[in-house]
């Protein structure tokens, strides 16, 4: 994952990694923690692509 300048994109800076983790909040707060599971498997599985150069 880039970012326009061509460098890496930090899971901090990432927009896709920031609205995971606010929907994983809203649907705890929810109590919905099917939803909570479901963000916290996407937000893992999507932070690997800044960690991982192969992608």
């Amino acid at each position: 994952m880039t970012n326009k300048a061509g460098g890496k994109t930090t899971a901090q800076h990432c927009t896709e990694c920031n609205q995971l983790r606010h929907d994983r909040e809203a649907a705890r707060q929810s109590g919905d923690l099917s939803k909570v599971s479901d963000c916290t498997v996407l937000l893992t599985r999507h932070k690997q692509e800044h960690t991982d150069p192969s992608r």
